[in-house]
């Protein structure tokens, strides 16, 4: 009986684990093709299976995609409109979520349905008078038109605020016994209990703002302040082979594998505790 069991238990198993393996390989197929593709010498990719493995591995696309390009140049604006706005996203979310959990004042709830509200309106609506004002503002061709707007998000401070909620206020009231100011109450107490909420929106803020490729092609005509997803966009025309478009969608993809892996800890953990009401 047990033997029997056992022997269920482990074809069981046995058959999820196949099915795990065959739906990552489905998902994974797309980024494998891209690996091999730039690291051939083939200048066309072929429709055969056989010719997907290179015959020669060469990184010879990385180096001459970095070095004839503006590769480099539109990493660091990637990056600088990426890092910046989840830096400051984080900072004023972790405030507004900590006040709207925490604390109470005359107006609160309007002020947060209000807040939430926003969401509601589709972003593509707002795409032909934001282009006006900025425009108007000098802002196309600048970091600003990415930053400015940016400097805080909705679904952030949404999540920050839920992270929060289930902070035990016993914990708050003890650092007040003690003589905690309001400023160590939040920065000793609340951030570090609230860690794998602000790994979750920075995970989340980097990949949105690394990714966008819809604003940027509107607000850049400049080649010289594309960033990546518009850069690599535009090797699809520009690029004079199929290898070299290929490395610049892995250089392209490899910042945000690398936030993801290094944060990745703290992202399920994040996703959990902000689900949580009051």
């Amino acid at each position: 009986m047990e033997h029997n069991l056992k022997s269920k238990f482990n074809t069981k198993s046995i058959i999820t684990y196949i099915l795990l393996i065959v739906i990552a390989i489905i998902f994974l197929f797309p980024f494998i093709v891209m690996l091999l593709g730039s690291i051939q010498e083939r200048q066309f990719f072929s429709g055969s299976p056989s010719n997907w493995i290179p015959e020669k591995v060469t990184f010879n696309n990385f180096k001459v995609i970095i070095r004839d390009g503006y590769l480099v140049r539109w990493f660091m604006n990637s990056m600088i409109i990426s890092v910046i706005p989840v830096i400051t996203s984080a900072l004023i979310c972790s405030l507004l979520g900590y006040i709207f959990a925490k604390k109470d004042f005359w107006g609160k709830k309007v002020i947060f349905w209000i807040f939430l509200s926003m969401v509601m309106v589709p972003s593509q609506m707002l795409v032909m008078p934001n282009y006006i004002l900025f425009d108007k503002l000098d802002w196309i061709n600048k970091y600003r038109v990415f930053l400015i707007p940016n400097l805080w998000d909705i679904t952030a401070f949404f999540l920050m605020r839920q992270s929060m909620l289930s902070i035990p206020d016993s914990l708050l009231e003890a650092a007040k016994l003690d003589g905690s100011t309001e400023f160590q109450t939040f920065w000793r107490i609340i951030i570090p209990l609230s860690k794998q909420a602000l790994a979750t929106v920075s995970i989340f803020g980097f990949i949105g703002h690394y990714n966008n490729l819809f604003y940027p092609l509107i607000f850049t005509t400049d080649v010289k302040m594309y960033p990546m997803s518009v850069g690599v966009a535009s090797l699809l025309t520009q690029a004079p082979s199929f290898s070299m478009q290929m490395a610049g969608a892995v250089l392209n993809f490899l910042p945000t594998l690398i936030i993801f892996l290094l944060m990745q800890k703290y992202f399920t953990q994040g996703i959990v505790t902000s689900g949580m009401k009051e």
